[in-house]
C-alpha cells in the first residue's frame, strides 16, 4: 500500500492516531490541542522525506512500536 491512503488505511497508523487523541484528552489543556496537531505534522514530515527519496530505516517497525507505546500510555493513563 502506498501513497496518501497508507497513513489512513494502515492499522498501525490508525491505532497510533486514536491513541494520540485519547492520550491528549487524558492530559487535558494544552495537550488536547497540541498533540493532535503535531502528530499529523510529523507524519507529513516523514512523508516529505519519502517523496524526496531520503530513506528512513525501519520506519514501519517504529510506527508499530509507537502505536504500542501510545496504547500503553493510554491504558495506564500516563500523565
Amino acid at each position: 500500500m502506498s501513497g496518501v491512503m497508507h497513513p489512513i488505511s494502515g492499522w498501525d497508523h490508525v491505532f497510533a492516531m486514536l491513541a494520540v487523541g485519547l492520550w491528549s484528552a487524558f492530559l487535558g489543556q494544552p495537550a488536547i490541542w497540541i498533540l493532535p496537531v503535531v502528530f499529523p505534522l510529523v507524519m507529513a514530515y516523514g512523508g516529505a522525506l519519502g517523496v524526496l527519496g531520503i530513506p528512513i530505516p525501519h520506519v514501519e517497525t517504529g510506527i508499530a512500536l509507537s502505536a504500542i507505546v501510545l496504547g500503553l500510555a493510554v491504558a495506564v493513563a500516563l500523565r
